[in-house]
């Protein structure tokens, strides 16, 4: 633990010299975060139980005033696969301790589900939310319709995603992702990959049918290869690039 937590205070650290940080921490583990710190970095009262803020924060929004809202999407362990007591308030704590209205989500998603160009185009797997351990019995269009309504969306483009590879059924992005809006980069396994592992399906992803959109027009697509994982996480189930493609 005590190697842990050099490592994520030089990360911030070294993060601190370009713009502000802010860290998360149990109150008891206050002091000593500032510590290790320095002076540069703020730290707040906000204890979690995982470092993936990414997936159990809030995701922010900008409403028709203007203003930013964080939307609270009921984070519940990556569908029930770990013990959240303290990961599953963070957001409500966050949004409470800055002043940010909240939005409580009418489904449950993790932030990593969610790929935006910020112009209203989403990227999503059907793996991660269309299951029953996050979402159970609501068909994929519903999930669309809210995800549409929660976020601003006009256009939802859908993978398959992989389910039960790894612990977040196959997140969009380990798939693809926005590299502005409108080109989209897309994961290629690594040379020699199992076609039955999540990591290496030999039906990478392919791009969707080229949709449309009013800001950007067709969508272009780059293959961007994975790295090979490290020899301690050889056989490590993943989904990395594994899926195919399915569009809204």
């Amino acid at each position: 633990m005590a190697a842990v937590r050099r490592d994520v205070a030089a990360i911030a650290c070294t993060v601190a010299a370009y713009k502000p940080v802010l860290l998360l921490t149990a109150a008891e583990d206050a002091e000593g975060t500032k510590k290790a710190c320095g002076g540069g970095i703020k730290v707040t009262d906000v204890p979690a139980d995982d470092l993936w803020l990414r997936d159990y924060g809030p995701t922010f929004v900008i409403g028709p005033d203007g203003r930013p809202a964080g939307i609270d999407c009921g984070f519940n362990g990556w569908g029930g696969r770990q013990e959240h007591p303290r990961d599953g308030l963070v957001a409500r704590r966050v949004l409470g301790a800055f002043g940010v209205p909240r939005v409580g989500a009418p489904l449950v998603a993790e932030g990593g589900s969610l790929g935006t160009d910020g112009e209203g185009t989403l990227l999503v797997t059907e793996s991660s939310l269309v299951n029953d351990n996050r979402n159970p019995g609501r068909s994929r269009d519903d999930i669309e319709k809210t995800l549409q309504k929660l976020l601003g969306i006009r256009k939802v483009i859908w993978l398959a995603g992989v389910r039960g590879e790894d612990i977040t059924d196959c997140h969009v992005d380990a798939l693809a992702r926005f590299a502005a809006p409108g080109p989209v980069v897309l994961s290629n396994p690594p040379p020699g990959s199992s076609p039955t592992s999540g990591r290496g399906s030999s039906r990478p992803v392919r791009p969707w049918r080229r949709p449309r959109t009013r800001e950007t027009g067709h969508r272009r697509s780059s293959n961007c290869p994975s790295p090979t994982p490290p020899s301690w996480a050889t056989g490590a189930p993943t989904s990395w690039a594994a899926a195919s493609t399915t569009t809204s």
